[in-house]
């Protein structure tokens, strides 16, 4: 077998196990109020709390990240991680109570960023004039992941909560075994990407890491208020059914997907930087836009999905491309993935604080999320693009 083909080989296998990994979360954003809200009772508001408390275990797992990367083969660290996940999602199955459910998904969220982050470091392996292309890969992938996942996941939970979480499980087990299959691939893609990682540091085009981790945070925040809250706010406020609130949200991430790759080469021709200023501000407008929308209005709400996930397309490529920058290999990764858990984190627990009390029937609450979270985003965006400019070692594209 050529090196060429080994090559191709070897992204296929890794872009398929990037696929399965990100379906379970999109699956149990969409079905969040079959598991929590009808099954355990609780309001609207808290339920927002089975989403963020991922974080906790994120941040614990943060600190050693670069150390299984030195000690353990990738394989292995995807294998670990995602048989945890699928224990996990298959002991929240049962009825376990509320507060033990969110005390596993602390667990869960740990093994998450070890799963992802060494799977974006691998696919880091390889030049900076390309990385928005592989970026872009990876986008198209994750976001085709989120589509199916909420799709899907929207189908499944109008039928029963445990058979979201059983599948969810499934999916994870099945992740696990693809990994082991494909194992001497992963290893070959670890080599090249320690060397890659090692001559990134040396490079005159070695950026700040913290600008890029402003955009993961905003963009992730954004994620929760369209996939968490605007689901909530489609099947509560509007009353729109889970299975057609997901297809019109899983629609925004397919094409979040289609034009992700795209944009990712449109980076690496203009700069990743100038992509990224143009997609997050039109993303950010029609995230306000949500505010205004009627639930009789099926065109109009059709219509702004798809303004948003043409829109969003190019937030994925442009962040981990510069990420990448850095040098620190699935380090960055992983500090980049912990940062949009974070925003994750926080934008499901302030949507969470703002409406605790008021039942079913919180419009303008859900509006001023919407609208609060637009304003943030922007802002934040440009102290990313502040800092580049201004902290960047060597010259910027």
């Amino acid at each position: 077998m050529t090196s060429s083909s080994q090559g191709m080989r070897s992204l296929f296998s890794l872009t398929v196990l990037l696929f399965l990994a990100t379906l379970p979360d999109a699956m149990l954003a969409i079905a969040l109020k079959a598991i929590a809200v009808d099954r355990y009772g609780v309001s609207a508001g808290s339920a927002h709390w089975f989403m963020a408390v991922n974080l906790l275990g994120a941040i614990a797992v943060l600190p050693l990240l670069a150390r299984f990367w030195r000690d353990l083969p990738a394989w292995k660290l995807i294998v670990i991680g995602a048989i945890v996940d699928a224990a996990c999602m298959a002991i929240t199955a049962f009825p376990i109570g509320w507060i033990p459910t969110l005390l596993i998904r602390c667990v869960e969220g740990g093994a998450d960023l070890v799963t992802i982050s060494t799977l974006l470091g691998l696919l880091g392996a390889g030049t900076f004039n390309r990385s928005g292309s592989r970026f872009g890969l990876a986008g198209f992938v994750m976001m085709l992941g989120l589509a199916v996942g909420i799709g899907g996941g929207g189908a499944i939970s109008d039928q029963s909560a445990v058979a979201v979480l059983l599948t969810t499980s499934v999916i994870c087990a099945l992740l696990a075994l693809m990994t082991w299959l494909v194992r001497s691939d992963l290893d070959l893609m670890q080599d090249r990407a320690v060397r890659v990682a090692s001559a990134a540091m040396r490079s005159r085009w070695r950026l700040s890491l913290w600008p890029a981790m402003c955009f993961a945070f905003g963009d992730r925040a954004m994620s929760a208020v369209i996939s968490v809250t605007g689901a909530l706010y489609l099947t509560v406020v509007l009353d729109i059914s889970m299975t057609r609130a997901g297809g019109f949200i899983g629609v925004s991430l397919l094409l979040l997907a289609i034009f992700s790759w795209p944009a990712g080469l449109i980076a690496d021709r203009l700069g990743a930087l100038r992509v990224r200023i143009v997609c997050a501000a039109f993303y950010g407008l029609c995230v306000a836009a949500m505010a205004y929308l009627d639930s009789d209005d099926g065109q109009g709400l059709f219509v702004l999905m798809v303004a948003i996930g043409i829109s969003g397309a190019g937030l994925v490529p442009t962040t981990y491309a510069l990420a990448s920058r850095s040098g620190r290999g699935v380090s960055d990764m992983g500090s980049v993935q912990a940062a949009g858990t974070a925003g994750y984190f926080s934008g499901v627990v302030i949507a969470a604080l703002l409406f605790p009390e008021l039942g079913v029937h919180a419009e303008q609450q859900f509006q001023q999320v919407f609208l609060g979270f637009a304003a943030g985003y922007l802002v934040l965006n440009m102290l990313g693009v502040v800092g580049l400019l201004r902290w960047r070692i060597g010259p910027l594209r």
